[in-house]
């Protein structure tokens, strides 16, 4: 063992309750990141921190890596939190239970930056029973698959639950678009832009024409989300970004969002199925801005389709179909050389119709 290290700065009189800790990456290549998660009763609502150290001088007793919180100031009852790192040494899951919505109830985060900054957090049970004790979670070996594991009062007694994120796929981006893709044109790992900590992302451009990337699943119906993150630098004026569903019919049903220069140059639009609708027009206000941004499209028999743009920090443009339930073929396309796009961190989960028992989970 090393030194031990002083994790925060400031002693508080209450104490720091359950504290977590994980570690991935390998010092002897500069490559080790730690990070602690604790709580921090500093204020009478409990906050959720971290604490990261990035490949630090393990022998210093002064820990100076870099402070920040999952979540802050909306629980007045916490237990955990639990983080794991995912198999990249890179994306950190983190998961807890509060009271905010007046029962014990089970939230998670993810942070893409090793513990550096955290997305908003995502309630992931509802109501009663309640969940007792601290939740554990664990990944597996393929990127995406997460299991969270605790207890929950029935009323009549406690027993032990599980839930499972298993995606049918998750592509990095980092490498061939052939391992995920039936089919994809104009598209390439690159370092030039990429989500995250490490790694590359797609680059959508094929000559005059756009890049395109394509999973089909057999002309089966199915249900499920797609979650991913691109990349827009505004400056795109000619070029559009297409992510979206098709249910490979011959009535042709699309439902897409993303950039319709046509439409708007200044503002992020969607397909409802007949035209491209400016979310600026439709009360949303969401305006392009340079960075990534978080798509999340989710479809099921219960609420239909639901669409989400983060747009920009923790700002969220969503839009609604519950006439459309299901899709066969999911679709990224866009961009040329002159004015690329980028894709990075695709995850879907789809569910066969008649095999389908759950809501699908998203990352928001």
């Amino acid at each position: 063992f090393h030194a031990e290290h002083y994790m925060t700065g400031t002693p508080r009189s209450a104490l720091f309750d359950h504290i977590d800790i994980a570690v991935a990456g390998d010092s002897t290549t500069g490559d080790l990141k730690v990070i602690a998660a604790y709580q921090d009763p500093v204020t009478p609502a409990l906050d959720i921190w971290t604490t990261v150290e990035h490949d630090g001088d393990w022998t210093d007793p002064a820990w100076s890596g870099t402070y920040n919180f999952i979540n802050r100031g909306v629980a007045t009852a916490i237990r955990g939190p639990d983080i794991e790192f995912s198999p990249n040494g890179v994306f950190v899951h983190a998961v807890w239970l509060d009271d905010r919505t007046g029962d014990d109830n089970l939230f998670t985060s993810i942070s893409f930056t090793g513990g550096l900054n955290w997305r908003p957090d995502k309630q992931i049970s509802f109501g009663t029973p309640v969940v007792e004790d601290v939740p554990q979670i664990v990944t597996g070996s393929a990127m995406g698959n997460i299991a969270i594991a605790y207890n929950r009062n029935t009323g009549v007694g406690i027993s032990p639950h599980a839930r499972l994120l298993l995606p049918t796929f998750f592509d990095s981006c980092d490498d061939d678009p052939s391992t995920n893709w039936n089919t994809f044109s104009g598209v390439a790992p690159v370092l030039t832009q990429f989500h995250g900590l490490i790694g590359k992302s797609y680059e959508l451009t094929n000559g005059s024409n756009k890049g395109q990337l394509l999973r089909e699943f057999g002309g089966q119906p199915q249900h499920g989300t797609l979650d991913l993150y691109f990349y827009d630098d505004v400056n795109n004026t000619t070029e559009d970004l297409f992510i979206g569903l098709d249910d490979n019919s011959g009535r042709g049903v699309i439902r897409m969002l993303g950039v319709r220069n046509e439409t708007t140059q200044n503002h992020y639009s969607y397909y409802d199925g007949t035209q491209w609708v400016s979310w600026e027009s439709d009360n949303r206000n969401a305006p392009r801005s340079t960075g990534w941004h978080h798509v999340v499209i989710t479809v099921d028999e219960v609420e239909g389709l639901n669409m989400y743009l983060e747009y920009s920090d923790e700002n969220i443009a969503t839009w609604s179909d519950p006439t459309y339930t299901e899709f066969t073929d999911i679709f990224v396309t866009g961009g040329s050389d002159l004015e690329p796009y980028y894709v990075d961190d695709v995850v879907v989960e789809v569910f066969p119709i008649e095999s389908s028992t759950d809501v699908p989970s998203t990352s928001f």
